[in-house]
């Protein structure tokens, strides 16, 4: 079986790419697809040629530009690239989209469902929505299998370099007696994964050939208020807190919770069940690092 991961030398494919040596079942080559070896996902040629080169049987496309509403430069990434990996990958090709819980846009007080209509708030969340509707279309013309993920934000492994809590900690870890935090108090409120379930949930979609859109979450959110407490109780950095009201970001969402009966309907199981329980095996994680 040969598995074509995108993006696999940042935080999700370097914890992937690990994963699924360690885990999966059957006897496998995986193929690192990025920038790192020369590949620019944009560059239709480019993508033709490794492709037919190494005929996937799996691609688990994790590359992403995830700067939101900084520039337009997501929304063509995103899509670009996924539609030149769907368009030029082989007949029958498995296609794994981390995509996110993002798309759904502003929280109206029930849990988000698979089945509900996205109405995405930033550019980042409208380009993973975009491309999910390319990897659509590929599978319902018969030219690919599809499972699309819809992730919250993740926490722990190797090689952390972006999001809230990255940000959070490298803050945790300044000299400095005040924390400042983005909002007003308790802040907004969002599920997190551990990176070990993200990548689970991928090894259960290649080894049970998932088929369809789900979300990959906990069922419960977390204020950015809460998270910062327990890093600091954990890492035993006693700081004040000190709140920014104005540097709320547009199109940033507020309140987002996520059902998962869907996945856990296929028989996935979660490793960490609760958002505060992936939050405290992070933390608890980096304390060990830093003895």
């Amino acid at each position: 079986m040969k598995i074509l991961v995108t993006g696999a030398y940042g935080f999700f494919g370097t914890n992937l790419t690990k994963y699924l040596y360690e885990n999966l079942s059957v006897s496998s080559m995986i193929y690192r697809m990025s920038g790192k070896n020369g590949i620019d996902l944009k560059n239709e040629e480019q993508v033709k040629s490794f492709i037919n080169d190494y005929q996937p049987d799996i691609i688990v496309h994790l590359a992403a530009n995830p700067r939101g509403n900084a520039d337009i430069s997501a929304m063509d990434d995103n899509c670009k690239s996924t539609l030149n990996l769907v368009h030029y990958a082989p007949q029958g090709c498995h296609f794994i989209f981390a995509s996110s819980i993002v798309v759904y846009g502003d929280y109206n007080h029930f849990k988000f469902l698979e089945d509900m209509t996205p109405k995405p708030t930033s550019l980042y969340a409208l380009s993973k929505l975009n491309a999910e509707n390319i990897i659509n279309r590929y599978a319902r013309i018969g030219k690919i299998k599809k499972t699309n993920l819809r992730f919250c934000a993740l926490v722990g492994g190797l090689n952390m370099s972006h999001g809230f809590v990255y940000d959070l900690t490298k803050k945790l870890e300044a000299d400095s007696s005040e924390l400042e935090l983005i909002g007003t108090s308790p802040g907004s409120r969002k599920p997190f994964l551990h990176i070990d379930d993200a990548c689970n949930v991928i090894n259960f979609a290649i080894e049970n050939r998932l088929d369809g859109t789900y979300n990959v979450c906990p069922q419960d959110n977390i204020s950015v208020e809460e998270v910062a407490k327990i890093g600091m109780n954990i890492l035993n950095k006693k700081k004040n807190i000190k709140w920014r009201p104005d540097q709320v970001w547009v199109g940033d969402n507020q309140e987002i919770a996520g059902g998962n009966c869907k996945i856990y309907s296929q028989g996935f199981e979660f490793k960490y069940k609760t958002s505060r329980a992936a939050i405290e095996a992070y933390f608890n994680e980096l304390s060990k690092q830093n003895i």
